[in-house]
């Protein structure tokens, strides 16, 4: 019902751009009330979004952002801290200490791996 007005208006704004941003818009929309739906059946659902909302929130300010055209040093510069704040807030409210310290752990080993691996051969004689 507002898809089609919504959609009218942004693609005449925003051109293409806009087409976009009508249907991620229309998306969040049926998104969230699947949600509401989900947390109504099953309330322990309420805390797991509870957690996921901050980085959603990063994510639509990114998209709301990048809707007007500008350059493409300032499109590089939003999608850059877009993606920068979107993976800080997903570490810090999306993931549990023990999901935190195993990504620390495996980034550690593949850095000592690559770094293993970088080493010169030692010639004998």
């Amino acid at each position: 019902m507002i898809y089609i007005p919504l959609l009218l208006v942004f693609l005449h704004w925003f051109g293409v751009n806009g087409a976009a941003f009508a249907w991620a818009s229309r998306s969040i929309m049926d998104c969230v009330v699947r949600i509401a739906l989900g947390i109504r059946l099953y309330q322990w659902l309420a805390q797991v979004v509870r957690h996921l909302v901050p980085t959603a929130a990063i994510g639509l300010g990114t998209m709301l952002l990048a809707l007007p055209q500008t350059g493409h040093l300032t499109s590089c510069l939003i999608g850059a801290a877009g993606l920068i704040g979107f993976y800080m807030v997903l570490w810090m409210h999306g993931l549990a200490e023990s999901e935190r310290a195993y990504a620390r752990n495996a980034v550690v080993r593949a850095w000592i791996t690559g770094r293993q691996s970088m080493r010169w051969p030692r010639s004998a004689g």
